[in-house]
């Protein structure tokens, strides 16, 4: 009968060793899914660094390649853009999807991942652009990511932003 004792107390033991393992392994993977996840984050975020970068680079050299921004064609800017004057002020505006492929001005926002805002304005309130009076210019981009992350619960993240000076003068024609 000692024999029989001994058998299921050993049976037992490798049941409550099999139970021990299996919580560790679980545990261990949620830890491993969680880290996949960030770093699949970070990724994401590395990338829309590149592309924001990218995008705010070509807008500042389109508005500094102008001999005035007052000339500022939406063309200039591609698809996706839309360019709006007000006053002395310019401002533009560009909408991309997840991959950053561009999208129409009329595309509803909830597709919208991506926005590029370009604003152009005198750096002090100008008085009148003439040949003689050269105006600085300041190009502010902003490029922000709407939709959240994966397991992030708030989107509007700030990819990248950056700030410029342009001198317009009747030399630069």
């Amino acid at each position: 009968m000692s024999r029989h004792l001994r058998r299921d107390r050993a049976g037992s033991f490798v049941l409550y060793e099999l139970v021990v393992s299996v919580i560790v392994l679980t545990v261990l993977g949620c830890f491993t899914v969680r880290m996949l996840i960030y770093a699949k984050n970070t990724n994401a975020k590395a990338y829309d660094l590149y592309k924001g970068l990218s995008e705010a680079i070509s807008a500042v050299e389109i508005v500094k390649s102008l001999p005035h921004p007052d000339g500022l064609p939406e063309a200039d800017f591609g698809p996706g853009y839309e360019v709006l004057v007000m006053g002395s002020a310019i401002d533009v505006t560009g909408r991309f999807d997840d991959k950053w492929n561009p999208m129409d001005s009329d595309t509803p926002e909830e597709e919208v991942c991506y926005y590029v805002r370009v604003k152009v304005a005198p750096s002090a309130e100008p008085d009148g652009f003439t040949e003689e009076s050269p105006m600085l210019y300041r190009i502010d981009v902003e490029i922000t990511r709407v939709a959240p992350y994966v397991l992030e619960k708030h989107g509007g993240y700030q990819v990248f932003s950056l700030q410029a000076t342009k001198c317009f003068t009747s030399f630069t024609k």
